[in-house]
């Protein structure tokens, strides 16, 4: 056992070593008489415990304890010596991170022993408590995945960056990387993992020192930029962030070619809060997505317009499917060869009870944002089956006249449409021949061997499938019948 002892008394530092010395082993005892002295000996590392005097010539143990600490390369355990009784004083000891506070003149060699195993086992678990809260600390504000801070951290970072910067300008930048849904669906998650990860180093290795870059969802970064963070200092980091995507990500034997969308915000004169910052940039995100993806967008006062109409879009969104404002047209569909009607293509609208007739295009997207528009497709899915349905029963249409009707991307990625379409059938008594399921050619080419095999089960029910080589979802053009059915 290797023990500093730190008095200037020559007399008490006696009656220590000789207490000591009946410790089997005996400690190898190392003496100082000032706490400079002491607290440069100290460094050198490898003791087990100090003992310290608590009124020394250069500084007291109060003011020694947290240097003590500081410097602590060992579990030394620090065993306070004084020979004033004053428990306020052990006390503060104590809350400083001492392990014992022993009066001089009660000190015997039997008491000396118990003190100084009793605080080698204080501080071993205290080292343990400290060591276990440094853990907890890492795991609740960094991300298991990438190592990277986590959405608390960030919360808390950007709250207190813009508390410092004051009136210097801070930006906020938010990448999402496109359609990683896909890699996930397609290579699996483990893939999509190592993906993160290696997004996440690269953004490490190009962010500048002083900017923090955090994971904040699940394919979602946030890099925040302060002291002097302006637009053009974010547009430089957002452009080598697109800079990096460009090339490629190689996973194991896999080739990933990956873009990203970013948002940017920037708070100005103090003028903004964290909540205002995150919102901003989270719509910019949103629009350089709903723009094509791979893009850069700067948040202007036109996007936070532009969400007010959506939210509105939406809650009125909510009213047309209770309250029955969808409706249905039908679109004729002519053969080439006797220039008849054969077939009618049904085509969704919105009667707004603001804005008059509105088209897919209008309200679609935001229905597919906010979660409705599975409900919509069900519904006009059902409708035209129920009209087509009507028309044959009271002999409005020649046989082999088929309806030509779609179905969102998103409800082609999901399972069992082919068992859905054959039960609305079904329920209104017309065979599936007379139906006709029409794809845009950029939906199925987006996942082409799940969507192929879903549509090949649709066909083997008897529905005819058509692939449309243009997203044309107004469906305003007129349209002769397609020659290629069932193909």
């Amino acid at each position: 056992m290797k023990l500093l002892l730190i008095d200037d008394d020559e007399v008490d530092r006696r009656m220590v070593m000789r207490l000591l010395s009946g410790i089997d082993p005996p400690p190898n005892i190392v003496q100082a008489t000032t706490a400079q002295e002491g607290l440069k000996i100290f460094r050198t590392g490898g003791f087990d415990a100090v003992f310290l005097d608590y009124y020394l010539p250069d500084m007291t143990a109060f003011d020694a304890i947290p240097v003590l600490m500081e410097y602590s390369v060992s579990q030394a355990a620090i065993i306070i010596l004084t020979g004033k009784d004053d428990d306020a004083l052990a006390l503060q000891c104590l809350e400083a991170g001492a392990q014992d506070f022993l009066l001089k003149q009660e000190v015997n060699a039997q008491r000396l022993l118990r003190t100084l195993v009793h605080a080698r086992v204080l501080h071993a678990l205290q080292d343990k408590i400290s060591e276990s809260r440094e853990k907890y600390r890492f795991l609740a504000q960094n991300d298991q995945l990438t190592g990277l801070p986590n959405r608390h951290f960030f919360d808390e970072s950007l709250a207190s960056e813009i508390a410092r910067c004051g009136d210097l300008p801070i930006s906020l930048l938010l990448l999402d990387i496109d359609n990683f849904k896909r890699v996930n669906d397609i290579r699996g998650h483990d893939v999509g993992d190592v993906l993160i990860r290696e997004v996440a180093a690269r953004l490490r290795h190009l962010v500048p020192p002083g900017q923090i870059v955090c994971r904040i969802g699940g394919d979602e970064f946030a890099i925040i930029a302060s002291d002097g963070g302006d637009e053009a200092t974010a547009l430089d980091i957002a452009e080598r962030i697109k800079a990096t995507f460009a090339e490629p990500f190689n996973i194991g034997d896999v080739e990933l070619e990956v873009s990203s969308s970013v948002g940017i915000a920037v708070a100005l004169r103090g003028a903004t809060t964290a909540a205002q910052l995150l919102k901003s940039a989270d719509l910019a995100m949103y629009k350089a997505k709903r723009d094509g993806r791979n893009r850069i967008q700067l948040f202007t006062q036109d996007l936070q317009r532009e969400a007010v109409r959506r939210d509105e879009i939406e809650r009125d969104l909510r009213s047309a499917v209770v309250f029955d404002q969808l409706t249905m047209f039908y679109q004729p569909l002519f053969c080439t060869s006797d220039r008849e009607i054969c077939g009618a293509e049904a085509l969704i609208r919105w009667r707004h009870p603001q804005h008059g007739l509105l088209p897919p295009s209008a309200f679609l997207d935001i229905a597919e944002e906010f979660g409705l528009l599975a409900r919509i497709d069900n519904w006009s899915r059902r409708t035209a089956f129920w009209q087509l349905s009507d028309w044959r029963a009271r002999g409005l249409v020649r046989d082999g006249f088929r309806m030509n009707f779609n179905v969102s991307a998103s409800a082609l990625d999901q399972p069992g449409l082919d068992v859905a379409l054959q039960l609305d059938c079904a329920g209104v008594g017309l065979p599936p021949t007379a139906l006709e399921l029409e794809v845009t050619e950029d939906v199925l080419v987006a996942n082409f061997k799940k969507t192929n095999a879903l549509l090949n089960r649709i066909k083997d029910c008897g529905v005819s499938i058509a692939i449309d080589q243009c997203d044309d979802r107004d469906g305003e053009e007129p349209r002769l019948a397609r020659a290629g059915r069932g193909h």
